[in-house]
């Protein structure tokens, strides 16, 4: 595992950008060439690389598309690639604003294959593919149990209704637990995140809260639910979050760098957050969504058990707010969001969706996943909806 101090990291990049700046040369984005901006590197990373025409695209949108995001045009887009059939045929980059962890401003950023991007709530449907993997084939038993059988340690802390909320209830967010995460002040002690980042144990705050709902019966969306999962994966597999999935998730896939971070005062800050705490590159995202479209395989290896990624991915709540929408018909899996297009012809769709508009979509039908960072953080503005129309418009 390769964890660098993040301020350390982005001081130095920082210091390296200002130093172009001075010295009067074009940046990195700027000097490259259009063409070879969207036709994918060698980079050795465990990748086929293929053609984007051979793929099935029409060459001249996708270069439109690399125009409009490298012109800025595509506001706030830091990159963009795409699988088709396994073998990554597009991938484009720009330079822009970003936030590292917490929202801490980063500045200006050269955006490269190389370069780590907050997740934010797309870590959730990463931690939904480490609790599989930690149950293992055999998890309809593990669904069906009351939460508060995988935590006889702190179950004394948890609140009378906390027995009434199954592992299922929790993955789909309909555990009816009292939540306000969006309609509440950002920051405030209404904001529930913020409310619940101020202790050092999560788990049982979350489930000291009373029934609102009865389980099972209105979805809220809840990243303490999230946290919760994390304290079955860490019982499940006898790890840390982060040394779990680097053990079961990250080597099978190459992944040597990433970071995962939590809420400074969990754990004295030794806690990640499965609901917001993920960087990765875009090539590394990638392999995750791509997982999803294979059924769990890499390279003909089961990374994720099959069962798992087909439960998943599919509907279990039917309808989800139109906020979420972007004239798409979603509902929610375990904790992926799960969808087709409306009109014709209509696209089945598996969305991970995160502040920021960071988004992996999941075409199965088609054979594509679409990869996508973007710096759009705490705004209701989309740009990935629009560009993966204009992906699948090019399709031939």
């Amino acid at each position: 595992m390769l964890r660098h101090n993040w301020i350390t990291r982005y001081m130095l990049c920082a210091t390296v950008f200002l130093g172009h700046m001075g010295s009067g040369l074009p940046s990195l984005a700027q000097s490259r060439d259009i063409e070879l901006g969207s036709a994918p590197a060698e980079l050795e990373d465990g990748w086929l690389i293929g053609s984007a025409g051979a793929a099935g695209f029409k060459d001249y949108l996708l270069d439109g598309l690399t125009r409009s995001i490298r012109n800025g045009n595509r506001s706030g887009t830091h990159a963009v690639l795409i699988e088709k059939d396994g073998r990554l045929v597009y991938e484009v980059y720009s330079e822009s604003y970003d936030q590292g962890p917490n929202g801490v401003s980063l500045g200006h950023v050269i955006f490269e294959p190389t370069t780590l991007h907050d997740l934010r709530s797309v870590s959730k449907s990463v931690t939904s593919a480490l609790l599989g993997i930690a149950l293992g084939t055999d998890f309809d038993v593990a669904l069906a149990t009351p939460l508060p059988e995988f935590f006889p340690d702190i179950r004394s802390q948890f609140g009378a209704d906390a027995g009434m909320v199954t592992l299922e209830h929790t993955l789909t967010m309909t555990a009816g637990l009292r939540w306000n995460q969006f309609s509440a002040p950002a920051g405030t002690w209404e904001d529930d995140e913020f409310w619940l980042d101020q202790f050092e144990e999560p788990i049982s705050k979350v489930l000291s809260r009373p029934l609102v709902y009865p389980p099972g019966t209105k979805w809220t969306y809840s990243s303490g639910l999230t946290e919760v999962l994390v304290g079955i994966i860490e019982r499940r597999s006898r790890r840390s979050l982060d040394q779990f999935a680097e053990e079961a998730l990250f080597k099978p896939l190459g992944i040597t760098d990433y970071e995962w971070v939590g809420a400074s005062k969990w754990r004295g800050g030794t806690l990640p957050s499965g609901a917001w705490g993920l960087r990765l590159t875009a090539r590394d995202l990638a392999k995750i969504g791509s997982l999803y479209l294979h059924r769990g395989q890499w390279h003909g290896r089961q990374v994720i058990p099959a069962d798992w990624v087909a439960r998943s991915v599919e509907r279990h709540v039917e309808k989800i707010p139109s906020t979420w929408a972007d004239g798409i018909n979603y509902g929610y899996g375990y904790q992926w969001i799960v969808g087709e297009t409306r009109g014709f012809p209509s696209y089945k769709i598996i969305r991970a969706a995160g502040n920021g508009d960071q988004a992996v979509f999941i075409l199965p039908e088609q054979k594509i996943v679409v990869t996508i960072f973007a710096g759009l953080y705490d705004q209701r503005q989309w740009v990935s909806g629009g560009i993966l129309r204009t992906i699948l418009g090019s399709l031939e």
